[in-house]
Formats: structure tokens, sequence, C-alpha cells
């Protein structure tokens, strides 16, 4: 039996609110580092993962519905076809260019028929 007053642990180290809390067994504090640190990729793949799990993926759809409007509304005057008009020519001449670049070549990049100066941002 033990003396009256003390704490009897299984363990020589103290109690394991002391382990939990980075407490060692002379009373003091130690810093622990964890096992396996993650990436900043690995961090965000892995939380990305679980919202998907948790929200679905109409939860990702429903924010890039309300980032497009939001970009709309702020840059485009609310001019959604604009916008789409101007994401699909912009797509068009980022490719173009990523295909010439990767020839070597800086050649000039054409207009697109029928896209006008008010279909742009600026």
């Amino acid at each position: 039996m033990p003396p009256a007053g003390s704490r009897q642990t299984d363990r020589p180290d103290g109690p394991s609110w002391h382990r939990s809390a980075g407490i060692a067994a002379g009373g003091e504090i130690t810093l622990s580092t964890p096992k396996n640190k993650l990436t900043k990729a690995e961090a965000g793949r892995k939380g990305g993962n679980q919202t998907k799990r948790r929200y679905g993926i109409d939860h990702y759809r429903e924010a890039g519905r309300k980032g497009f409007m939001a970009t709309v509304a702020r840059h485009w005057q609310g001019n959604r076809d604009g916008y789409l008009r101007w994401l699909r020519a912009n797509g068009w001449t980022k490719q173009v260019q990523q295909l010439l670049a990767a020839e070597g070549r800086t050649d000039e990049i054409p207009t697109i028929p029928g896209l006008t100066e008010e279909d742009t941002p600026l």
C-alpha cells in the first residue's frame, strides 16, 4: 500500500498527464518534435481530401461558381458572356504561347476574329 498523500503510478516517469504535457519526471518542461512532419503540399492534399470526403464534390463546384460570379461582378460589371468570351480567347492564346515557347519561337499571335476591344477587361 502506498504511503498516504502519495500517488502510485505503474510507470516510473510519473503520471500520464506529465508525459502528454511534455513535463519530464523531474519536473522540467521538454519540447517534443513531431515524428512525421508533413510538407506543405502533403498537408494541403490531406486537408483537401478530408474536405472532399466531408462535404463532397459539390462543395468545390459551389465555391468555383461563387468565385466566377464574384469576378464577373467585380471586374466585368456583370457581363458574364463577355467574361466567358475573354476566358476562351485567353486560354487559346496561352496554349499557343506555350507551344511556340516549347519550339523556341516568339511569333506574333493573331487576334481572334469577332473579339472586340470591349471584350477585354481593360
